[in-house]
């Protein structure tokens, strides 16, 4: 008997637990906006290159393992990582300087834009900033993505491949 009461007990700070972490999830802002710079080692169009074309990015991207058109969408892919596939469209494109993705589908969990601003350092750098306005609308979610995660690390680790693959390139 004592065992169940042991069991019992158990069941109840797993409850509790789960509690905590949905209530502080509920807590968190459905938009976040996550923002990484660096410069990157390269000319303005090998850097917008890079970026612009994405069924080169599961070659040089950490997590991408699969790029594929979006059936009925001329513009849009679909970028596959290990646990989900995301849908991205173009939104507005300024060639070498801007580019804007909006991520996610019809009735997603999460979504928002990616916005890629490069500016040009010197004939053989460039700045470039991610910016992700984002929503995650599942508690656990946003709690797993602001307190385990963080919410910049999707575009910190753009921004690092990005210089890893310009160097690469040299």
């Amino acid at each position: 008997m004592g065992w169940m009461r042991g069991l019992a007990g158990l069941a109840l700070v797993m409850v509790a637990m789960v509690g905590t972490v949905y209530w502080m999830g509920q807590r968190l802002p459905v938009e976040h906006r996550a923002v990484a710079s660096g410069r990157v080692e390269a000319a303005q169009d090998v850097v917008w290159r890079l970026v612009g074309n994405p069924a080169t990015h599961v070659a040089w991207r950490t997590g991408v393992i699969k790029i594929s058109a979006q059936p009925g969408e001329e513009h849009c892919w679909i970028e596959a990582h290990r646990s989900m596939e995301l849908t991205l469209c173009p939104l507005e494109s300024v060639p070498e300087r801007l580019k804007i993705v909006h991520v996610g589908g019809k009735d997603t969990r999460f979504g928002g834009t990616w916005t890629f601003a490069l500016t040009p350092l010197s004939t053989e750098a460039t700045e470039v900033t991610v910016t992700e306005n984002g929503f995650v609308r599942p508690p656990l979610w946003r709690f797993a993505g602001h307190y385990l995660m963080g919410e910049q690390t999707n575009v910190k680790q753009f921004v690092q491949d990005l210089q890893a693959e310009a160097v690469r390139k040299r």
